[in-house]
């Protein structure tokens, strides 16, 4: 009895402790170790979000560009793109949510309209009611508090080379600029562009109920360039594609990668800054 006791006790005290850590030093992981983890921590974003007026959906691609570069509060930003995933994914969860915010911002490459994958279901058996409660109240339940996340994002966030405000600074967009990254894209000549796509389908849904589609297509390596009938889709939406990678050459800025695919931490804040200011000041 005095054992348990002893036990009940110890438990209390390191929880109380490791609350008041992780709640007045504001610690919280940005990465984790695995897709699985990192994936959890945006889902759990996305539930506590108080708004959800732009909201980004795709792959790993798009998970990398940075909320806190739209935590003005002017644009209500929640990035649910999720590693190990094609897009199909987050627009399930928005649907059962039953979420419609005013811009759906989409990964644009060839993961945009690919078929579902295995990992899709593994994330989403992660929304339900529980889940949702806990992450919302709790904070020790968070998969952002996880104590080796915390520490696994330390230290990556250590190596990494973060974009300087002196550089950012330069490389602020002009309206004329914005507008020059977008392009409307057009279906080719006598081409039949079907619905059967999964991902097509809801976001012929979102559209219908006011939903503004804007497609990005961020820097990733031409391996991952939309394929011509991916642009044919996006034209049947009759929805904008900014081209981030057209500005990086228009700016003559080079974009480096962590492993040849997916941004590292100062190009994807200058792919997030650019994407903030189109949605900020540009009529399109």
């Amino acid at each position: 009895m005095k054992g348990s006791l002893l036990l009940f006790v110890t438990a209390t005290v390191f929880l109380a402790t490791l609350y008041f850590c992780v709640t007045t030093f504001k610690l919280e992981a940005i990465y984790a170790e695995s897709n699985y983890f990192r994936d959890m921590q945006r889902l759990e974003g996305f539930f506590r979000a108080d708004r959800k007026d732009v909201i980004l959906v795709g792959s790993s691609i798009a998970a990398r560009l940075h909320p806190d570069e739209f935590e003005d509060g002017k644009l209500g930003f929640v990035n649910l793109g999720l590693d190990g995933t094609v897009i199909n994914a987050s627009l399930t969860i928005l649907e059962k949510e039953k979420v419609k915010p005013k811009w759906l911002l989409v990964e644009f490459s060839v993961l945009t309209f690919a078929a579902p994958r295995t990992n899709d279901n593994l994330i989403l058996s992660q929304q339900n009611d529980l889940n949702r409660y806990l992450w919302r109240f709790f904070p020790l339940a968070r998969p952002s508090f996880r104590p080796s996340s915390i520490l696994y994002s330390y230290l990556k966030k250590k190596k990494e080379n973060d974009a300087a405000a002196e550089q950012l600074k330069k490389l602020h967009l002009s309206r004329s600029e914005c507008n020059d990254a977008l392009e409307m894209p057009k279906i080719r000549p006598g081409l039949i562009v079907g619905d059967s796509n999964p991902a097509l389908m809801k976001l012929v849904k979102f559209k219908d109920e006011g939903v503004r589609i804007l497609f990005v297509k961020i820097p990733s390596g031409d391996q991952y360039e939309a394929p011509p009938e991916f642009y044919d889709m996006a034209a049947m939406l009759k929805a904008p594609i900014l081209d981030l990678s057209r500005l990086t050459k228009h700016k003559k800025v080079e974009m480096n990668y962590t492993d040849g695919l997916h941004l590292d931490r100062a190009s994807a804040k200058i792919c997030s800054m650019w994407l903030a200011e189109v949605l900020g000041s540009c009529r399109f």
